[in-house]
């Protein structure tokens, strides 16, 4: 059975000997990234050198920091200062927490949502939708060889909201690049929630905006 990886913290003490490394540029961008991990691997998650990046990637972006670009060296860096190694998980103890996450919604959850009616729970989450995005499969005739082109990265992140029993489903967040995209152009209403940013990506202000309406609906 292959092992599977994952980011690991070796502590916060500096050992005996060990030299000193200083902070970085980005303090915050550093900051927000390991209050991140600690999170993540609070919950046994597997975290990847890619991951860590993406992740270092969006908090630049909420913290205004235009110009950051979380290289490898970067990244290495961050892992050094933390004292994060890339280590093997080896046996099952990774599933302890699973269990305690099955007991939680099992056990506690059912308790806390007996004064709630199923109409009154709500959840949300976003996703990420590569409009122009071919399909990685097709039907052809057999023998025939099948080439792909260059993938189209353009993307929109839609936040979808409903309540439990599906009697209200919130109109869908739409975060795109474009301030008047071409689709919407004669368009006397769009079913939507329409806002556009750099990165067409979820921001606290974004958040804070549909959450202060969400509450003005209720």
């Amino acid at each position: 059975m292959s092992e599977n990886k994952c980011h690991a913290s070796a502590g916060h003490a500096v050992e005996d000997g060990r030299k000193r490394i200083r902070h970085g540029a980005y303090k915050d961008v550093d900051e927000a990234l390991y209050q991140w991990f600690l999170s993540a691997r609070a919950m046994n998650l597997p975290i990847s050198g890619p991951i860590l990046a993406e992740k270092a990637k969006h908090f630049a972006y909420l913290l205004q920091n235009t110009d950051f670009q979380p290289g490898g060296g970067w990244i290495q860096h961050f892992k050094e200062r933390h004292g994060i190694v890339y280590k093997a998980v080896v046996g099952e103890a990774g599933s302890l927490d699973v269990d305690a996450r099955w007991k939680w919604l099992e056990g506690t959850l059912p308790y806390i949502r007996e004064a709630y009616a199923d109409r009154d729970l709500y959840n949300g989450d976003e996703t990420g939708l590569f409009f122009q995005m071919l399909s990685s499969k097709t039907h052809a005739l057999r023998g025939d060889p099948c080439k792909g082109g260059k993938q189209s990265k353009l993307r929109a992140t839609i936040f979808l909201c409903v309540n439990m029993d599906g009697s209200d489903k919130c109109p869908a967040f739409v975060i795109g690049k474009s301030r008047n995209p071409r689709c919407f152009r004669g368009a006397a209403r769009i079913p939507v929630r329409y806002r556009h940013n750099k990165k067409a990506w979820m921001t606290l202000e974004l958040f804070r905006e549909w959450l202060c309406e969400f509450d003005q609906r209720m």
